[in-house]
């Protein structure tokens, strides 16, 4: 329910009850988690105190049906001080920023964060008011508010659990389907034709590509990736939704079905899994395992791709 209006009287920010717009009403409905606000036309829910990893905690803002959500931005100081009252009127003692250190090229730790949604493009942001506390270092990639330091924000690593504030605009949300995965599992039949295969080792060599990668599998642009006929089953599992930039994670980029996606990556053993967008069809074979570290917290949410991982 819309948590009592009396509590936040005592802040900056102007606080009002529902009047009666859409995005008004849907927030003061919600009942999946304990206390939702709507402050200065924007509707914030509370999931709860438990913490969650920011990955997973920048993906899981789907409340309000027809709305995007995402975890809260600070542009300025009167949306940080209408954040810090909701999180001072709460057991919340802090909670994820929708903000992200995408480029980390610069030596200045003050350069290269970016307001982020799962749904838009990064924006770059300049209003970074540290705390004192827990300013930036080299190893900082995100950023949190917490209540016993009003005013300022708090840079730390994607490893640790906070809990999860979600923030929803008058911004109405662009409805795709995307399938869904909880174990996938391929038969090939076992053939007896005996083949000669000369394989070319190829360097896949791109802008965004950052490490190269030199694979047998073949990359975009070159021959069919190599296949084995001794695989005779793989079991794929659902991670998360999302994708790599980083091209050299990549063995090969199409545009297919999904079920020739899942096809193409269970007849190559140099494929460890794949994302997949169904409303582009555009099917990226994976290098690399999406689960396993330092792989996983490099993933970009992304409602459109399902990337899974073959066990």
């Amino acid at each position: 329910m819309m948590f009592p209006l009396a509590v936040l009287l005592f802040t900056s920010p102007t606080l009002t009850a529902a009047t009666g717009t859409d995005l008004e009403q849907k927030c003061a409905n919600v009942t999946s988690y304990s206390a939702t606000w709507f402050v200065n036309g924007v509707c914030y829910v509370y999931h709860g105190k438990d913490g969650t990893l920011y990955q997973d905690a920048k993906v899981s803002c789907n409340d309000i049906n027809g709305y995007n959500g995402h975890l809260p931005h600070v542009s300025n100081m009167a949306e940080l001080s209408a954040l810090n009252a909701i999180v001072q009127s709460t057991p919340l003692y802090g909670a994820w920023l929708g903000i992200e250190r995408l480029d980390t090229t610069s030596s200045d730790l003050n350069q290269g964060w970016y307001l982020t949604t799962p749904t838009d493009p990064p924006v770059p942001t300049t209003f970074l008011p540290w705390s004192t506390i827990n300013p930036p270092n080299s190893a900082s990639r995100v950023a949190w508010v917490f209540s016993v330091f009003p005013g300022t924000i708090q840079a730390t690593n994607n490893f640790i659990n906070y809990p999860v504030l979600c923030r929803y605009d008058n911004k109405t949300a662009t409805t795709t389907t995307t399938p869904t995965i909880s174990s996938t599992t391929t038969t090939k039949p076992i053939t007896t034709t005996t083949t000669t295969t000369s394989t070319t080792t190829t360097t896949i060599s791109r802008a965004a590509c950052t490490t190269p990668l030199t694979t047998t599998a073949g990359g975009t642009g070159t021959t069919t990736a190599t296949t084995y006929a001794e695989r005779i089953t793989s079991t794929f599992n659902h991670y998360r939704f999302g994708y790599f930039k980083n091209t050299c994670y990549w063995l090969d980029q199409l545009t297919v079905t999904f079920s020739k996606c899942l096809n193409m990556c269970h007849e190559n053993n140099l494929c460890f899994g794949f994302s997949y967008n169904a409303g582009t069809s555009d099917c990226q074979l994976l290098a690399i395992i999406a689960s396993a570290s330092p792989y996983w917290f490099e993933l970009t949410a992304d409602k459109q791709y399902e990337t899974v991982v073959r066990e």
